[in-house]
């Protein structure tokens, strides 16, 4: 997924569900309403930037320090493979390691 703008895609670090739990539309669905709440750090890796984000270090690979008061949002990017990812405006990365 490539992200647009100033949004900042991020690796999801929630455990996929096996597939054997997975009912296409409800499965995908029941995965992402798992929220913020699943996810343990606020330390994600950026997985792609938009082509609006002014930081110069916040690149693909590095690790992202997020704001944890602000939500991300889930996408589904794959729904058979159960592949989601959090997305970010730029705003919300305070840091980069």
């Amino acid at each position: 997924m490539k992200a647009t703008g100033t949004w900042v895609v991020l690796e999801d670090p929630r455990e996929k569900l096996p597939e054997s739990k997975i009912e296409l539309l409800d499965g995908t669905k029941d995965a992402m309403r798992q929220d913020a709440d699943n996810i343990e750090s606020n330390i994600l890796t950026i997985v792609s930037v938009g082509e609006r984000v002014l930081d110069s270090k916040i690149v693909e690979g590095k690790k992202a320090l997020l704001d944890p008061r602000m939500p991300v949002a889930i996408l589904a990017i794959d729904d058979l493979e159960e592949e989601f990812v959090l997305v970010a405006q730029e705003n919300q990365i305070m840091g980069v390691l």
